[in-house]
């Protein structure tokens, strides 16, 4: 698994990590976000484009809880999926819920009136 598999691909820069690459920029991380390693973290020149060095490092450590994160990822999108479906019901229940609370009180503003009416003639 080399470098190539990430210029394919986009990335997301993610910060600094106080080192510095062949060329004396500051070594950024990235996130690779290619078919054949998503998720997975690498180091790269910070330079701009067309000026960066060749430097490039995968950040070994964390691969192996990339896969427990993608599952935690999915479960947490599904669960954001429910939350949303749930939040339409509310405000479809709450409108619905509304709308009753103005026809009660433009019959509780009729009953008033009609009291008041028949309590002067």
């Amino acid at each position: 698994m080399g470098e190539s598999s990430n210029t394919t691909g986009r990335s997301n820069w993610s910060g600094g990590t106080g080192r510095t690459c062949y060329c004396g920029c500051i070594v950024r991380i990235f996130t690779s976000k290619t078919p054949t390693n998503p998720g997975r973290r690498f180091l790269r020149c910070g330079g701009t484009q067309g000026q960066r060095c060749s430097f490039f490092e995968w950040v070994e450590h964390e691969v192996a809880i990339i896969p427990e994160l993608l599952q935690r990822m999915k479960h947490v999108e599904e669960e954001n999926l429910l939350l949303s479906a749930s939040i339409l019901e509310i405000r479809e229940s709450l409108k619905s819920l509304e709308s009753n609370f103005n026809v009660i009180k433009t019959c509780a503003l009729l009953c008033a009136f009609f009291v008041l009416y028949h309590a002067f003639i």
